[in-house]
């Protein structure tokens, strides 16, 4: 090969060099089980603020509610939550 010529790479689909690393090609199709690697996380996540930064903040300020009882409701949500989690 002459100095100064280059040649091309070609790098397996779905990816394509860029000087900045990686890249996903424009013809990469996601296919469900990617989409679903991603929302099955976010899901859990979505769950666990939900039940952790939400709801059991605004149950132990609720007025009405004695503290035996916002304890064991809150041992029960948590008990689901667990099991929904795996």
């Amino acid at each position: 090969m002459p100095r100064g010529q280059r040649t091309e790479v070609v790098y397996p689909y779905p990816f394509s060099f860029s000087p900045f690393g990686f890249e996903m090609s424009k013809t990469f199709q996601p296919s469900f089980f990617d989409i679903a690697h991603l929302a099955v996380p976010l899901f859990c996540l979505g769950l666990l603020v939900g039940v952790s930064f939400v709801a059991t903040p605004v149950k132990f300020n609720a007025a009405s509610l004695s503290l035996p009882v916002a304890l064991d409701v809150g041992r029960a949500t948590f008990s689901v939550f667990n099991n929904i989690d795996g």
